[in-house]
């Protein structure tokens, strides 16, 4: 199959090259037209077409930015090499800018790679922060050595090594994202790769801020790896699970100390460049802006748990929430009862279910009334209702009656005045060792009281 072949071509295309320069770099150490000016960029340009030529399980977000940051690199690569070996300064605005371009196009890129679910707004914001905090105190871990080789302003030390400051954030950036998701092949040679590759700028910043640089060593080898393993990783399909959603709180929580120990160390004067100190507090900012949102996510999720359990028309607890209610007397001692309206259907049809509903509202609240706060009752469908009533039988028997009491007289509506009865069904349950009861049972015992009632004209049936 010829297109499979092809593929397969640009897929090792990379790693052939990388091996042939290897070999003839050791070899062979010192620099060529052949070795270090065309075979070196032909490895990135290799990567940059391997990736676009990679299998359509990538989707566009993942593909289209990865190629475009290592063919920019690949681009401003050729440029410096071929100065480098014929002495001039062409185009370094364009050189810089190219270069400057890889950071945020790969880190688009393996983020979206990485994130195999959707992430929340506390997700994304989490990210923020750990990248922030690592990237505010590596940078101040790196920046205080290289302001001793470099002389100039904060500024001027800053955009000496922006791209190396770059490596640091693009890495924890990638670190903050991969917490929360799986470690398997693909996102193992992603987060090498970048991880490699940073750690090559950072080599050469420290050699380059010593004067000991050598262009054209072994070590340069270092960037095209990253970009051959990140190339690679675009033909390894993602896993298929659950990606990892524990939320590590106690790493947010050392950051976010680190920061603020960084801000409180530069109370002196000169202990740190201004924008290190900026990227701490914004990583301090986020932390208390994230613990906000945590607390309204919080208090609305319990909002809409509580709605779920809620009946809309009456603002009773409803069967969902009943049902849960009916665990807890399992595990004690109480009383069920179950309650139906007598002469609902009556009401509910003459008059229309506007004031069907409207009586159904108004009963529900003489009920509430009826029952201690410690009492749970409920709305379990039409004009079925539901009540908990916690400690001994009496007690049980004492609330039927109040209950069925809160109907001996009219009802009065906006527009009419009707009068309904109410049937209860009651069972008794007290929690004894070694016996097993089901709310299943418990209910069906509960009903079965509750029709006899009705049929019978009882108003309360007890059931033992």
């Amino acid at each position: 199959m010829p297109g499979r072949r092809t593929y397969l071509i640009f897929r090792a295309l990379p790693i052939a090259a990388l091996a042939l320069h290897l070999i003839i770099r050791l070899e062979f150490p010192a620099p060529t037209l052949l070795t270090d000016l065309i075979l070196f960029n032909l490895i990135a340009f290799s990567a940059c077409i391997s990736v676009a030529s990679s299998p359509l399980f990538n989707s566009g977000k993942v593909r289209i930015p990865i190629t475009l940051a290592i063919g920019f690199w690949a681009i401003a690569s050729a440029i410096s090499t071929w100065n480098s070996f014929y002495g001039y300064e062409l185009l370094p605005w364009l050189i810089n800018s190219l270069y400057l371009a890889f950071y945020p196009l790969l880190l688009f890129g393996i983020s979206n790679s990485i994130a195999q679910r959707r992430s929340s707004a506390l997700d994304f914001m989490e990210s923020v922060i750990v990248a922030l905090g690592i990237s505010g105190v590596m940078s101040a871990i790196f920046l205080k050595s290289a302001m001793q080789k470099f002389d100039g302003s904060a500024l001027t030390v800053f955009f000496s090594i922006l791209f190396p400051f770059g490596d640091l954030v693009m890495v924890a950036s990638i670190l903050a994202i991969m917490r929360r998701s799986q470690f398997h092949l693909r996102n193992i040679l992603l987060i090498g790769g970048a991880i490699i590759f940073a750690t090559t700028d950072l080599y050469f910043l420290w050699k380059s801020s010593l004067g000991t640089y050598a262009f054209a060593s072994i070590t340069d080898d270092g960037w095209l790896i990253g970009l051959v393993l990140i190339a690679q990783a675009m033909w390894v399909r993602a896993e298929d699970g659950e990606s990892q959603r524990e939320r590590s709180w106690l790493f947010l929580g050392v950051l976010t100390l680190a920061s603020a120990v960084l801000i409180a160390a530069a109370l002196k004067p000169g202990s740190f460049p201004l924008f290190v100190i900026l990227l701490c507090f914004a990583a301090i900012a986020l932390s208390f802006l994230r613990l906000i949102l945590a607390l309204r996510q919080a208090r609305s999720l319990a909002e809409h748990r509580e709605a779920a359990r809620m009946d809309e028309l009456t603002g009773l607890t409803n069967r969902r929430g009943f049902i849960s209610h009916l665990d807890e007397l399992l595990k004690s001692s109480g009383t069920l009862l179950l309650l139906d309206l007598d002469g609902f259907k009556k009401v509910n049809d003459g008059h229309g279910h506007l004031i069907g509903d409207q009586l159904l509202k108004s009963v529900a609240k003489r009920f509430s009334r009826a029952i201690s706060m410690q009492a749970q009752i409920a709305r379990l469908g039409g004009d079925e209702f539901g009540v908990i009533i916690y400690g001994s039988p009496d007690i049980g028997l004492d609330a039927a009656m109040a209950l069925r009491a809160t109907l001996s007289y009219p009802i009065i509506l906006p527009s009419a005045t009707v009068s309904v009865g109410v049937s209860i069904g009651s069972i008794y349950h007290a929690a004894q060792e070694g016996q097993v009861v089901t709310r299943e049972e418990l209910l069906r015992k509960a009903d079965s009281a509750m029709y006899q009632a009705k049929r019978d004209g009882l108003g309360i049936k007890q059931e033992v």
